[in-house]
């Protein structure tokens, strides 16, 4: 067990580095865009995000194999300075030869590359987390560090000034290097005891790559049906702006209600331990499924009137703050019951590999249904219902697997 000075130590390095993480991740996602809008690409923007899946699928597989054995260290040393000549590339770029981005192939490789530096530093800290945490202290500590992404989504908007690109570059490269330096500084302190992990089997990893899977390809089918009925219902610009801006306070309340949840279940998951994993993940999932359901109340059920909209949407507004608390404590805990030295590597994997998959499986099934059964996305209403309820019957399955994991047999 780590000692009080090693935990808080360890609380306040890893939230420092998440943080920085998470501006990262939300500056680089905007800054993808600003970039395609100032130099005119915005209808690029759906073949970009494809391109960049792949780039960042491929770069992920060479990152896992970098990191087999537990060679955590290796990643880290071999990511982070390519990334920060990138950036600092990029800002030069930016700076002084800013016509370069009129190529379409200079853009598209600054997209795919900003889409690495968004998503890497973020799966690389959790692991890091995972690799020096106990399954225990990570339920107490993971939901408080969660709560950084509040302050992090208020700062990012004013380090992207829009007459200064190359600011924001610079800002990102300072991020990392900060992230990099906090990681190289714990080389020369120990960091207490580390969780040896279980010895399971194969199915816990299919469980894994279930909830992975599935979660994304939910969220993002009812995501496009809200936003259809929200533009059915309200045809010009400017009612669908309000309508957003009205529907927004409900979302931002529900998802304070679930950052206390998470932090009410880390402590309980902190004094009952493992045991207390499975019906916790099994309640989340079925927490998930009953306001997934009740969102598809139109036009699956019901008419589409602002009435039974209301309804829809704030079943919805609650259906997405659940999601990052079961990725949390249902997804981010059960790396635990991974052995310490393949632990990094399943995070790579699972967090990039499938994870990308499920968005590019996401955005295709969609893509087909519009092409060759109907050009009206809400007349799929029912077959995205179905998908959905194939998807949280797969993750309610993996959450036992995990939960039986959880319980094996300690990896020596």
């Amino acid at each position: 067990m780590k000692t009080k000075a090693e935990q808080l130590k360890l609380f306040i390095g890893i939230g420092c580095m998440l943080f920085l993480s998470f501006l990262t991740f939300i500056m680089t996602k905007n800054f993808q865009t600003a970039l395609l809008l100032s130099h005119g690409e915005v209808k690029a923007l759906p073949y970009m995000k494809q391109y960049a899946l792949i780039t960042t699928f491929i770069v992920g597989i060479f990152f896992a194999l970098l990191s087999k054995g537990g060679h955590l260290k290796r990643t880290f040393m071999v990511f982070f300075p390519i990334n920060l000549i990138l950036l600092l590339a990029l800002a030069g770029f930016l700076r002084f030869s800013n016509e370069a981005f009129q190529h379409p192939f200079f853009l598209g490789a600054t997209f795919c590359f900003l889409n690495i530096a968004a998503f890497f530093p973020v799966i690389f800290t959790w692991g890091f987390a995972n690799q020096n945490y106990s399954f225990k202290t990570a339920a107490l500590h993971y939901p408080f560090l969660m709560i950084l992404l509040i302050p992090a989504l208020i700062i990012s908007p004013k380090l992207l000034p829009a007459n200064s690109p190359e600011f924001s570059a610079l800002v990102l490269f300072f991020a990392a290097l900060i992230i990099f330096l906090i990681y190289l500084s714990w080389q020369k302190f120990d960091l207490g005891a580390i969780d040896p992990g279980n010895e399971v089997l194969r199915k816990y990893y299919a469980g894994f790559a279930a909830i992975v899977f599935f979660i994304p390809i939910a969220k993002h089918l009812i995501t496009l049906l809200m936003r259809a009925e929200m533009k059915a219902l309200h045809t010009t610009a400017t009612a669908y702006t309000n309508a957003v801006l009205k529907y927004a306070p409900i979302k931002g309340l529900y998802e304070i209600y679930f950052i206390i949840l998470g932090i009410i279940l880390g402590i309980v998951l902190y004094f009952v331990g493992r045991k207390a994993y499975g019906w916790i993940g099994a309640l989340i999932v079925l927490a998930l499924t009953a306001c997934g359901v009740l969102s598809f109340n139109t036009p699956a059920f019901h008419p589409l009137t602002e009435a039974n909209f209301a309804f829809s949407h704030s079943a919805f507004a609650l259906f997405l703050p659940i999601i990052p608390l079961f990725m949390l404590l249902g997804k981010e805990l059960a790396y635990f019951g991974v052995p310490h030295e393949k632990r990094f590597t399943a995070k790579l994997v699972l967090d990039i590999l499938i994870f990308t998959l499920a968005t590019d499986v996401g955005y295709y099934i969609p893509q087909i249904l519009l092409t060759y059964h109907d050009a009206n996305i809400l007349h799929h209403a029912w077959i995205y219902f179905g998908i959905f309820i194939i998807c949280m019957a797969a993750s309610f399955r993996a959450v036992v697997a995990l939960h039986r994991g959880l319980q094996e047999k300690p990896s020596q």
